[in-house]
């Protein structure tokens, strides 16, 4: 291993893309709870392109080998839980664009992974409270509105939901840099509910459709208010559908790993 050398992509200094390099480097021993991946194809996100021009978050000491994402093969292994030849990819705070790399495989604590996994539960538990509060709410008085303009509203919010998670969250990021509100989780629940609140209006709205109103006039002569009448006669009803709709959400927050991607920063992080 003394003579092995592989090539990695080196930044010197902040500034131009232009500044990084290919240097070659000298292969070090892994430790115990280490393996050595020869890397077979790396991530290019606009994270990357940022810590270069040194205005990320983070800040690594120079010079440093950047990179985030990475795939590869398992070259070189002291633990028999990930022998030789195991495919892997990694997340990496930067270092992957490399020939090859040395990662811990205590992953949990080492690298943290029991952060992201409660950022996870944080931001998918977050995005379906909000989403059915804000859905029932709504779906339930477009279901009730005799007004012309609540077809449109639906139309409006299925238009909006049809179009790229991507070409929306792009549009969000410099306003957010700006704002300096980019890299959080809060930044990232209100978008993430913003894209999947159209789909759980709609799929809450059919449910409503079903529900006679003869349930809300009988309710409202008995004496009960709009929001009583919501309450205590209409969503006893509508419990299947509720859960159906949070189901959905919550598989739709949980896999949307674009969007936590381009929106966290690298300490705030997700599955």
């Amino acid at each position: 291993m003394k003579n092995r050398k592989y090539s990695a992509i080196l930044c010197n200094s902040f500034g131009s893309i232009n500044n990084i390099e290919f240097v070659k480097f000298d292969s070090l021993p892994i430790k115990n709870n280490q393996v050595r991946i020869q890397v077979k194809a790396c991530g290019v996100n606009f994270p990357d392109k940022l810590m270069i021009e040194g205005k990320y978050q983070l800040k690594p000491s120079l010079p440093f080998i950047p990179g985030m994402e990475l795939s590869g093969i398992i070259s070189e292994s002291n633990n028999i839980n990930f022998p030789i030849g195991t495919k892997v990819i990694c997340q990496m705070r930067y270092g992957a664009y490399s020939e090859e790399i040395i990662a811990n495989i205590d992953s949990w604590i080492e690298g943290e992974f029991w952060r992201a996994t409660k950022n996870t539960m944080i931001i998918t538990v977050s995005v379906v409270t909000i989403s059915l509060f804000l859905g029932t709410l709504g779906a339930y008085a477009l279901s009730r509105s005799t007004y012309k303009y609540t077809f449109w509203i639906l139309i409006a919010a299925l238009i909006f939901r049809a179009m790229p998670h991507i070409t929306l969250v792009s549009g969000y990021l410099f306003p957010f840099f700006q704002l300096n509100i980019w890299g959080i989780l809060p930044t990232t629940i209100i978008v993430l509910v913003a894209i999947n609140q159209p789909f759980t209006l709609w799929l809450l709205y059919s449910f409503f459709k079903t529900v006679p109103k003869e349930l809300d006039e009988s309710a409202l002569i008995d004496g009960c208010s709009y929001f009583q009448s919501f309450r205590f006669i209409i969503m006893p009803v509508m419990w299947p559908g509720v859960i159906t709709a949070g189901l959905f959400s919550l598989m739709l927050a949980y896999n949307d790993f674009t969007v936590c991607a381009m929106l966290l920063s690298y300490e705030n992080h997700t599955m």
